[in-house]
Order: structure tokens, then sequence, then C-alpha cells
């Protein structure tokens, strides 16, 4: 069963929280740009993956609900999106630690 966790993050500084996520997690994550996300950080490895990313993605839509990964959550600048599979769950409590990330979501299936 995997584990599948949102946070959010009112920081602007996407550099500076994926330094921070890699120092709790003990990890390198790798810088990516995207015409779709924009810039964006990401890891997969065999026991969990990792994605720092806007939650602001199309500021052009006319749409607001549009404009947002998680149109719900628009207050928080970047997301951290986590999959962890069985036996990860030292990531979760270490990536707690990062400061200003606010939990918003975690379901399994």
């Amino acid at each position: 069963m995997r584990t599948f966790i949102l946070y959010g993050s009112e920081r602007t500084d996407i550099d500076g929280l994926a330094n921070d996520v890699c120092v709790a997690l003990g990890v390198t994550l790798d810088a990516r740009d995207s015409s779709y996300v924009g810039e964006y950080y990401s890891l997969d490895s065999a026991k969990f993956s990792c994605r720092i990313e806007p939650n602001l993605n199309s500021p052009d839509e006319v749409e607001e609900e549009d404009r947002y990964q998680e149109p719900d959550h628009r207050q928080y600048d970047l997301l951290v999106r986590l999959t962890l599979s069985p036996g990860a769950e030292q990531v979760e409590k270490k990536i707690a630690q990062v400061e200003g990330l606010k939990l918003l979501a975690k379901d399994m299936a």
C-alpha cells in the first residue's frame, strides 16, 4: 500500500525549500524545468518519490480555478508531493521537520 502526501508552503523561494527538504531527507533533488509547471524539483527512488513545484501554473488563465494545481489551497505558493512505499515511514517524519510546511492531504492506496 502506498501513501500519498501533499504539503503546502507559503514560502516563495523554491530553491531554498528544495534545499531544506534535501537536508531533512538526506537526499538530492534534481532541478527541472517544464513548459507546463515551470521550475520544479523531483526525486524518484525505490522507497519514495518527492516533487516540489509551484502551485500557480497558469497565471494567464481567465478562470481563477484553472490557474492553480490545487485551487482549494491557492494561499500556498509551493507544493510538496510525496509518494511513500511501504517501509518509508521515516521519510514522513523527517519532512515534517521542514519549517513552513502544512499538511494538506494524506491518502493511502
